[in-house]
């Protein structure tokens, strides 16, 4: 099976892409490669699939800082016509990414941190 669960916060501003669908960086902890070294830090694409009013609300909207994600989902590999590159909506720098997280409205719980 191609299950994957993690939970972290948003890394960037969410953007849209292809009219309706959404795409953002989720940044969680990992434990380190060795004992006594610091937490490490990956940031993996997300892509909801058919999310909710509510959630894209709280994706799109202004304050999409300090807003924690519990996501359970599938792993995918990328495939556009960019050989796996797309472009991030704020800067147009492209992203080399072999894998993204692709989540439902149900293994998606967004909560807005204090």
């Amino acid at each position: 099976m191609n299950n994957i669960q993690l939970s972290g916060t948003i890394a960037d501003r969410p953007a849209r892409y292809g009219g309706a669908a959404i795409r953002f960086y989720l940044r969680a902890r990992h434990p380190p490669v060795a004992q006594g070294l610091p937490l490490g830090i990956a940031q993996v694409p997300v892509r909801p699939f058919e999310a909710s009013p509510a959630q894209r609300e709280i994706l799109l909207g202004r304050k999409h800082r300090n807003v924690r994600v519990e996501a359970a989902g599938r792993l995918e590999q990328i495939v556009s016509e960019g050989g796996g590159k797309w472009k991030n909506g704020r800067n147009n720098r492209q992203q080399d990414r072999n894998l993204e997280m692709i989540v439902s409205q149900q293994g998606l719980l967004l909560q807005r941190g204090r």
